[in-house]
């Protein structure tokens, strides 16, 4: 079955080619045991895809599961990638406003270190220095916990507690 499938096999360059590295990407199965194939192998599932082979064909002479096939022969029939899409994407530390502000400290002095940037940056955003113990994680207190009436109402609680573990009651 392998031989049948591959016939129909041309390659744009010589042939001679891709005999040898079409029987070397066959026999070689430590892309697929891995979980990473190679380019090679993604370009021959494509051209036997082009070709009119069936998934489970593919599948069948590459000795991988049909998925894997599916897996290339998806994203390229909807806009011709060989490579996989990633599925989840890695929330930035920081956002847009963040970085053209560092940009902008770092234009206005090229010496910078870091800890005065961090410390100009929580200044600048509202941050309390004492919560963001990085750049990775910035707490943003809302204006509307700091109203002065909220401020000497924390200010009452705080004091009363105080009292009430001093025994101070």
């Amino acid at each position: 079955m392998r031989a049948t499938i591959l016939q129909g096999f041309h390659h744009k360059s010589s042939t001679s080619f891709h005999k040898s590295r079409r029987s070397h990407l066959l026999s070689s199965r430590s892309c697929f045991q891995s979980g990473q194939i190679e380019s090679e192998v993604r370009e021959l599932i494509v051209e036997l895809h082009n070709e009119g082979q069936s998934l489970k064909q593919i599948s069948g002479v590459l000795g991988c599961y049909r998925h894997h096939v599916y897996r290339f022969v998806k994203p390229y029939d909807a806009d011709g990638r060989l490579s996989i899409q990633k599925t989840g994407i890695k929330q930035e530390k920081l956002s847009k406003e963040h970085k053209d502000f560092i940009k902008d400290k770092q234009d206005d002095d090229c010496f910078i270190t870091l800890r005065p940037l961090k410390t100009k940056l929580f200044e600048r955003f509202e941050a309390i220095g004492s919560f963001c113990y990085s750049f990775k994680t910035v707490t943003f207190v809302p204006e509307r916990r700091n109203t002065l009436e909220n401020i000497s109402i924390l200010y009452m609680d705080i004091i009363n507690s105080l009292r009430h573990l001093s025994g101070d009651q």
